[in-house]
Parts: structure tokens; C-alpha cells; sequence
């Protein structure tokens, strides 16, 4: 159970340097539409929904970890600690068995952008990772900069705000000393972590708005707004009837 402890014990982190995320539609009925399902359901508090889908996504695929490791998380919040505890030990074999789950590792989400914006963000310099089920977009990161100077970006891909970090996290950032404007920065931080522990970076797939640009703070309020069911298509009429 201590493999098992040290997962509970995994923090999320968001820089807010960008406001909302709009993922690619997931394959109706596949494993990660289902486990995405069930993840939803379980931050609603409607743990036996979120145990449906879990249980039908491990149906699909009885190797895919996250579904095994948030059902776990479900039965525990109802108290049922035996089924919880069955399904933290099935995940922790799940981590054993299946190396790619790279479960004991950080995981940054990135973006590429264009070279006259990289002076705006954290920069990684990193490797695809070989054989996983995410292809050339889980990468291996050797070195983060922030900020660089055009000329000194190792690569196009940003770091976008989005962070599921270890506990060694905070350790790193103790020994973290003040970098770019005499702040202590989570790019200098994660950079230890990257190279004491190891750290990936996911390409994802969708569109971001930078909430840290006034003018990408503005874009996604709009595009938010009118996507919301409540009061969109109210919205939309008051754009329109803007004198443009």
C-alpha cells in the first residue's frame, strides 16, 4: 500500500496562465470517453455514476490505470473500503506491470506556438517517449527555460499552465533560488524535478486561450460566453447588435 500512498499522495497545480482548455472530442464509447465520463461524475459527488462508467471503461481495456485508480477514489468516498481497497492494490499492479502508465512521474501539459510569441512562456527541451499509447505527444523533458530569447528556445512547446505534480515538487521548490525578475519560478523548480525524478510533457490536442494576454483574456471570456447554455444565445444577440 505505500506505492499505493504515494499516488493518493499526487498534487495538481495550475499556474492560470491559461484559462480554459477545449479538448478534442473523445470516440463515443471508447475507454478514455468513458473514464472521462466517469471522471466528470466523480467531481459532481455522483460516485455511483462515476463507478458505471469506471467499470465499463475497464471492461473495454482492464489495463487502462486511471480508470482502476479513480474507481478506487469512488468506493472510498461511499465508504466502501474494501472494494477501495481492492482497487488501489489492482491499480498498483496495473503500475508494475504496464511501465507506460508512468505513474510516478509529473506530467506538464505543452503547446507549440510561434517563434515570435516563445519569449511570453516556459519553453521545454524534451524526447518523445518510445512505445506509449500516446504516440510522439508524451515526451521525456531534459531542460525547461523561462522566458527564453527567441534565439535560445530549445524548442516551439510552451508550457500552457496545466500541471499533475509529485510531492518531490515542494522539495524542489525550497531549493529553487530567485531566477527571471528576482522570483522564485516553477520553470526553475520543475526543472530539478525533471532532472532528480524525471518529468513529462503531453502535447494535447485542442485549443487554449492565454488568460495571461489581455487580449486572450477577452477572446476567451467571448468564446466562453457563447458556449454557455444559460445565457449564449442572449449573448450572441447583444454582439450583434454591437455597431462593429
Amino acid at each position: 500500500m505505500g506505492r499505493i500512498r504515494s499516488l493518493i499522495a499526487t498534487w495538481a497545480l495550475s499556474a492560470g496562465s491559461i484559462a480554459a482548455l477545449e479538448l478534442s472530442p473523445l470516440e463515443a464509447g471508447s475507454t478514455a470517453q468513458l473514464t472521462a465520463l466517469g471522471n466528470e461524475a466523480l467531481m459532481q459527488g455522483r460516485y455511483e455514476t462515476a463507478i458505471e462508467h469506471y467499470r465499463k471503461a475497464l471492461t473495454a481495456d482492464k489495463t487502462y490505470f486511471q480508470a482502476a485508480f479513480n474507481l478506487a477514489l469512488a468506493y472510498q468516498q461511499l465508504d466502501r473500503l474494501d472494494e477501495a481497497r481492492r482497487w488501489y492494490e489492482e491499480a498498483g499492479k496495473l503500475a508494475n506491470d504496464h511501465p507506460e502508465v508512468h505513474c510516478n512521474l509529473g506530467v506538464i501539459a505543452v503547446e507549440p506556438v510561434s517563434r515570435e510569441n516563445i519569449h511570453l512562456y516556459g519553453v521545454i527541451d524534451a524526447k518523445p517517449e518510445p512505445a506509449t499509447r500516446w504516440g510522439d505527444r508524451l515526451l521525456r523533458i531534459s531542460n525547461l527555460v523561462e522566458k527564453p530569447k527567441t534565439e535560445d528556445a530549445p524548442s516551439d512547446l510552451v508550457i500552457t499552465g496545466r500541471y499533475l505534480l509529485p510531492p518531490e515538487i515542494f522539495d524542489c521548490i525550497e531549493r529553487t533560488p530567485p531566477g527571471r525578475g528576482g522570483e522564485i519560478q516553477l520553470t526553475d523548480a520543475l526543472r530539478i524535478l525533471a532532472q532528480e525524478h524525471g518529468l513529462l510533457a503531453l502535447v494535447y490536442e485542442g485549443k487554449s486561450y492565454d488568460a495571461g494576454d489581455k487580449l486572450g483574456f477577452l477572446k476567451a471570456t467571448v468564446e466562453m460566453a457563447l458556449k454557455n447554455p444559460e445565457f449564449a444565445d442572449d449573448f450572441r444577440a447583444y454582439l450583434k447588435s454591437l455597431k462593429l
